[in-house]
């Protein structure tokens, strides 16, 4: 259980910026808004999910999503991951789950933002830099969120559940552990993996095939596929610095990649996210 990677990456309370009124995109973690004034709407697979002024809205982890937010639309806004070291996610969601705000949810995230905002940077999607005693705040605030969240969420009738942290097998879990943490677009280190666990390529293969039903390269790749997603959406790197950062051979390579894994150059992924 000390293994699971649960953490925010973006917390604030106020206005969002102006490209997330109407976008496209899948997020790699979970989404939680408090819409303390105006309304949301989130598209997906599943139909419309509403959330109106005194309520919130999770959207699960990896959903596909158009966000519309009315003009004006003010958050309280919590994204977190919340994955075991397989990657897979904590909690289970079908579609969006919604709830009233007021509760002990709505405090203890605020809580969380209102800490965030203490520390020092500027407003929301740049990143900011804690003291020890501000992230230590933070993550109190921050896990005990996620713990009343998930009890929410979980109750019966909601539809979530918490899901288990093994794929079947726990060399699988420490290969797909490794490819999350060190996400990028070069050859699969086969052989650090062999001499790690013991195992030929041939049996990591076979592993693979029988608890993923594929193979590593395609969990590397839609991983890495997300992330990107999510990197253009976010607007802070260029193509160019993406393709370094995820080791890439150069910016075309880049390109060509992300419109094979997702039907889109960089350019019109970023067009969309605006």
């Amino acid at each position: 259980m000390e293994q699971a990677e649960i953490q925010p990456f973006i917390a604030y309370r106020g206005y969002p910026p102006d490209w997330a009124h109407d976008t496209l995109q899948t997020v790699s973690g979970y989404t939680w808004w408090e819409v303390v004034r105006g309304g949301v709407e989130v598209r997906t697979v599943f139909g419309s999910t509403h959330a109106a002024q005194g309520n919130w809205i999770l959207v699960p982890h990896g959903l596909q999503r158009r966000q519309l937010l009315q003009r004006g639309t003010m958050l309280t806004s919590l994204s977190f991951q919340a994955v075991w070291p397989n990657g897979r996610p904590i909690v289970e969601l079908e579609k969006p789950v919604t709830g009233p705000a007021g509760t002990e949810v709505t405090r203890l995230a605020r809580a969380t933002c209102d800490i965030a905002g203490r520390a020092v940077g500027p407003a929301a999607f740049t990143a900011r830099e804690f003291s020890f005693m501000e992230w230590l705040q933070v993550r109190c605030s921050f896990l005990t969120f996620i713990a009343q969240l998930m009890e929410n969420v979980t109750a019966p009738g909601i539809g979530g559940r918490i899901a288990g942290p093994l794929s079947g097998d726990t060399r699988l879990d420490i290969i797909v552990h490794d490819i999350r943490q060190n996400l990028n677009a070069g050859p699969l280190p086969y052989s650090a993996w062999s001499q790690r666990l013991g195992l030929a390529r041939a049996q990591i293969d076979r592993l693979a095939a029988r608890h993923l039903g594929g193979t590593l390269r395609a969990r590397r790749d839609v991983l890495l596929r997300d992330e990107i997603r999510h990197q253009l959406a976010m607007g802070t790197l260029s193509a160019k610095e993406l393709a370094a950062k995820y080791s890439f051979t150069d910016a075309a390579h880049f390109s060509r990649w992300v419109r094979r894994m997702t039907g889109h150059t960089p350019t019109e992924l970023r067009v969309a996210a605006v």
